[in-house]
C-alpha cells in the first residue's frame, strides 16, 4: 500500500466549517483509493497480537 502524499490530497477542499458534504467526499475518494477506508470505518479490524516464545 502506497503512503498517501501531499500531492495526493492537495486537491482536497479544506474543511471551513460550512462544506462539510463536499469535505466529507472528497476525503472519502481518497480513502477509497489507497484502500484505507475499511480501516477507518472498522470493517477491517486489527489484527490479534501474535506472542512469540523461544524454546531454549
Amino acid at each position: 500500500m502506497e503512503t498517501p502524499t501531499l500531492k495526493d490530497i492537495g486537491h482536497l477542499t479544506k474543511f471551513n466549517g460550512s462544506n462539510f458534504q463536499r469535505w466529507k467526499c472528497g476525503l472519502r475518494l481518497i480513502l477509497e483509493h489507497h484502500q484505507l477506508l475499511d480501516i477507518i470505518d472498522g470493517t477491517e479490524t486489527k489484527p490479534a497480537e501474535v506472542v512469540l516464545t523461544t524454546i531454549t
